[in-house]
């Protein structure tokens, strides 16, 4: 590989990089200058590509020699420009999360105290977006079809024009709030303004920056899939459910079932096996909101949301089939208000 004058010399190791002279081997450096400049060539103009570059160089010098601010992180990092790539081995139970980073503990279910949140949080965020989806009650184009990119279905999956279903039988239909900080404001976020706002002021730089809500239509059931990534756990926050029986909805993680009923929160580790079911005669509607992980320090997402950023905007600018061209396509599409309301 040939890398830039702007990061190697003839004199060596350039100065971004000689504070991990003694961690690093010379095709390490090189592999790790690549891949911040393919990640960071984002922009028309290439002075702004080298100096975002530069940047994300230096936050990976940081965490390689800082162990103390990067203690999982670092370690993953060495893996990550080792050789073999990202050939982390991956428990059997997360064998699908294409994103893992070792070291992070990783159980089904997560208590509110853990992610440093209360109840009454997790109980004011599911009203508010209680409140607000009762506003837009028999209202069109809010929700569409849920739809992954073809080439990533579960075996056994169907296609159609949109891409990939995700059910074995009924309908799954969202309303994104946010995707990503790298993708533009999804339309459907103006219903949902003080739903999302009373999240950044709560969860402040712990928000992951993806949320939505989750409509199963009657006697649905999703198939069941591994998340992205093991770096986020996910908020279930049930906004309405079957009232008359709990055990015709659930959310079942890795084999462990729990009930969805309204006022009962639940968080879970979406990177292990999971589906969802709504056998009753009623849609079910879920908030879903997602946050770091909380052994990630303040360093390490930081420079893991400057990572997800490039990545998400790569996917958007220079790919097609990705999760944001297939929600593109099923916002055309006009869902019965009978799976919705």
């Amino acid at each position: 590989a040939t890398v830039s004058v702007l990061y190697w010399t003839t004199n060596g190791m350039s100065p971004i990089l000689q504070k991990c002279e003694a961690l690093l081997t010379r095709p390490q450096s090189i592999r790790l200058v690549n891949w911040c400049k393919m990640m960071t060539s984002v922009h028309e103009n290439e002075g702004d590509n080298h100096q975002l570059s530069q940047e994300l160089l230096s936050q990976m010098s940081d965490a390689l020699t800082d162990k103390k601010q990067y203690p999982v992180v670092s370690d993953w990092l060495l893996r990550f420009i080792a050789p073999s790539g990202r050939a982390t081995a991956k428990p059997e139970a997360q064998s699908g999360c294409n994103d893992y980073i070792h070291n992070l503990k990783a159980k089904e279910y997560w208590k509110p105290e853990e992610l440093s949140v209360t109840d009454g949080f997790l109980g004011d965020l599911a009203d508010s977006c209680k409140e607000e989806l009762r506003e837009l009650h028999g209202s069109e184009n809010v929700f569409h079809p849920y739809r992954n990119p073809s080439d990533t279905c579960p075996p056994g999956s169907e296609n159609d024009h949109l891409g990939a279903i995700a059910t074995s039988k009924g309908h799954w239909n969202v309303s994104y709030i946010m995707t990503s900080d790298a993708a533009p404001i999804p339309p459907e976020s103006k219903h949902f303004q003080k739903t999302l706002s009373l999240a950044q002021l709560h969860l402040k730089d712990r928000f992951f920056g993806h949320m939505l809500v989750s409509c199963l239509s009657p006697h649905t059931v999703i198939q069941p899939h591994f998340g992205p990534t093991n770096k986020k756990l996910r908020f279930y926050l049930p906004l309405v459910a079957s009232p008359s029986n709990t055990s015709d909805c659930y959310l079942e993680v890795n084999g462990v079932r729990r009930q969805v009923s309204e006022g009962s929160g639940i968080i879970f580790d979406d990177s292990f096996s999971h589906h969802a079911v709504n056998l009753s005669s009623a849609p079910r509607h879920v908030l879903i909101c997602d946050v770091w992980h909380p052994q990630l320090t303040a360093s390490e997402v930081q420079l893991l949301k400057t990572m997800q950023y490039l990545h998400e905007k790569q996917l958007i600018l220079n790919t097609t089939n990705t999760p944001y061209e297939v929600m593109e396509s099923a916002r055309s599409v006009v869902v019965p208000g009978n799976q919705i309301w």
